[in-house]
């Protein structure tokens, strides 16, 4: 459950989907997180954890996971 507000449902984004089409038409991550939201898990997409953890030379687990949010 969440109480974000704001926080638009699966269908209102289905609304915008053609003006936001990705190549192949997928628009959730492996673990089935939905990208066009901003509701992303805590630790951040684990796709872009894989490809920034040898770019930065660090292990993923050691990654940061809120680079990103202010505190």
């Amino acid at each position: 459950m969440t109480t974000t507000r704001g926080k638009p449902s699966p269908e209102q984004l289905d609304l915008s989907a053609e003006l936001l089409t990705l190549p192949g038409g997928r628009y959730t991550a492996l673990d089935g997180t939905d990208c066009r939201n901003y509701g992303a898990p805590s630790d951040g997409l684990r796709e872009l954890r894989d490809i920034f953890a040898p770019v930065l030379q660090v292990p993923v687990d050691q990654l940061p996971n809120s680079v990103t949010r202010s505190s």
